[in-house]
């Protein structure tokens, strides 16, 4: 049995904007924290025969002790007919709890296999007051799974094969009564939380003949499965009049404009190698290809090449030393689609923008040891990167909407470091260092 334990007292600034867009002052104020986490967990652990059984039961639970900050915000023209004291980003109450079982043969031998399987329930257990913000509901039951096999049929084999799993469900409110706005849109709608479940597999197959040679590769599989989620929706948010009730209508986006399914992919092969029989030489290179079904603009790539080689020397005597490190990598990405909505039509417009980055990175370093006490050292950088991209500048179709194609951006730059690390005795010490960069 074990329990744990976290108490958080003090304050924290908490900064947010008070007026009406006339005016946006950002305003700061200092809020007192008063926070306790709880968690305490109990095992059983039995042996049948070859295998071991653990149970395991999780209950985490956190408590906020002080209320959200009240603030006076001003009226404003469209949303808040009058000034009024409002409670705003409050931290509310949360419990988890957890139940895993875990099957595992013995550590050790040719052939190893283990399991395990969790389900669990997170929840909020509270939110703003009732007369600022209605009470927030919002839960996840949680399903983990995992397995690992492992297969040494010789000394200079190895085989490996995992599983995991992880699956959300996700509830919330699907409306919300906020205090203090125009009456005709007091009653908010609330997105759903998109539901996920991923799936991964990874199969690796490793080879030593000997002390001075491994090699490695490796294929892992990513399934990713969102509900709640779809295609970009037109704006329908209602027409704004400057008198009462001021917005005749709210509607939200009622999905999320997320891929329903994503699968990612990776295949690496690495190559360990000391070529001279022991540690004074080691090399270090691996190759990788990663593909995504779905790739996000300008934070994933349909298809990805990375190639990377180290190396590092030191004599046996270690009075010096040198490394090097070269790493190139080819993204491209020619999937990507946005939607903007015709000005007139309020039809969909569908922009193909494409994207692709190249980039190298060499880094050359060494050291010296003259004496037992002393060692210098330095390093010098390069990295170069080219990207070109399509831009999309404005979203009304076609008149303020339009594509740049083949963008480019090229960026170079080099680092120089040094330092200097002297111990004249076991009591004292000195150490300097620098690095000048030029971009």
């Amino acid at each position: 049995v074990n329990y744990w334990r976290l108490e958080r007292e003090g304050t924290r600034q908490q900064r947010f904007v008070s007026e009406q867009c006339t005016g946006c002052h950002v305003q700061s104020r200092s809020v007192k924290v008063d926070q306790v986490t709880e968690e305490v967990t109990a095992g059983i652990d039995a042996h049948l025969g070859p295998v071991d059984i653990i149970v395991e039961q999780l209950y985490r639970q956190f408590d906020n002790r002080e209320a959200g900050a009240v603030d006076n915000f001003d009226s404003h023209l469209f949303f808040r007919p009058a000034a009024a004291d409002l409670e705003h980003d409050s931290v509310p109450d949360s419990r988890a709890t957890e139940t895993t079982i875990k099957l595992h043969t013995s550590l050790s031998g040719g052939l190893v296999g283990a399991a395990s399987a969790s389900i669990g329930k997170r929840e909020n257990r509270g939110g703003e007051r009732a007369d600022t913000v209605s009470p927030v509901i919002s839960s996840t039951d949680v399903a983990k799974g995992a397995g690992d096999l492992t297969w040494i049929p010789h000394p200079s084999w190895t085989f490996n094969l995992r599983y995991r799993l992880l699956d959300l469900d996700n509830s919330n409110s699907g409306t919300l009564n906020v205090g203090g706005l125009d009456p005709a849109i007091s009653t908010i709608a609330v997105r759903n939380n998109p539901d996920l479940r991923r799936d991964s597999w990874l199969a690796s197959a490793t080879y030593r003949p000997n002390y001075r040679l491994s090699i490695q590769a490796r294929f892992d599989r990513e399934i990713i499965h969102r509900d709640q989620t779809g295609p970009a929706q037109p704006y329908t948010s209602g027409k704004v009049m400057p008198f009462p009730p001021f917005l005749t209508s709210q509607q939200i986006d009622p999905v999320w404009e997320l891929p329903r399914q994503e699968q990612n992919d990776r295949v690496k092969l690495t190559l360990m190698a000391r070529p001279l029989g022991d540690s004074r030489l080691r090399l270090h290179s691996w190759w990788e290809l990663r593909t995504n079904s779905d790739p996000a603009y300008g934070t994933s790539f349909e298809e990805s090449h990375r190639l990377f080689f180290g190396a590092n020397y030191q004599p046996t005597k270690g009075l010096w030393g040198a490394n090097l490190v070269a790493d190139r990598s080819w993204q491209t990405n020619d999937q990507i689609e946005m939607d903007e909505f015709d000005e007139v039509t309020g039809l969909p417009v569908t922009f193909d923008l494409g994207r692709r980055k190249r980039q190298t990175h060499l880094d050359l370093g060494a050291w010296l040891r003259p004496a037992d006490s002393l060692q210098i050292g330095g390093s010098f950088g390069w990295l170069d990167q080219t990207i070109e991209q399509d831009l999309l500048f404005g979203n009304e179709p076609p008149d303020y909407a339009f594509v740049d194609e083949g963008v480019r951006y090229d960026q170079t730059s080099h680092t120089l470091s040094a330092y200097l690390d002297w111990r004249p005795c076991e009591r004292w010490g000195l150490n300097l260092g620098g690095h000048l960069t030029r971009s």
